[in-house]
């Protein structure tokens, strides 16, 4: 093989493994951050009231996507929040989402079951390149013998 080939190979190899590693020392940076701040946040059930739209456009198409917006009780008194997380998929109205609110300020609170979406989603970010790279390594390294 030539020197173009392997110079290639080791940066591929390189870039790749450094983002999946950074992508899942992040994952797990946000999951712990996240779980520590769960610990502290009272878990309940909230229900769907309504839907927040959004509109996702490509060139030659759209998506319209439904972010929750949900309504709780603590202590007598009712709250609403949106889920940051939007999906084309989203809960009917009247069902019921998982949420944990912080008890010194009950309307800061957490949709649980996107902060578990989106560490799924980073884990496999970061292995997908991971792997790539480790896979470019092993195969620069068998050039090499």
């Amino acid at each position: 093989m030539n020197s173009v080939w392997r110079r290639g190979t080791f940066w591929i190899a390189l870039i790749a493994s450094l983002i999946g590693v950074g992508v899942l020392a992040f994952a797990s940076y946000y999951t712990l951050a996240t779980r520590n701040k769960l610990s502290r946040y009272v878990e309940i059930n909230a229900v769907v009231i309504d839907y927040k739209e959004s509109i996702s456009e490509t060139d030659d198409s759209y998506n319209i996507l439904y972010a929750e917006i949900v309504q709780y009780q603590v202590n007598g008194v009712t709250y609403k929040a949106t889920n940051s997380a939007s999906s084309n998929s989203p809960k009917r109205i009247g069902s019921q989402i998982k949420i944990a609110y912080n008890p010194a300020n009950p309307s800061d609170c957490i949709f649980v079951s996107s902060e578990n979406l989106l560490f799924v989603v980073l884990f496999v970010f970061g292995a997908a390149f991971l792997a790539i790279g480790i896979l470019f390594t092993v195969r620069l390294v068998r050039t090499l013998k």
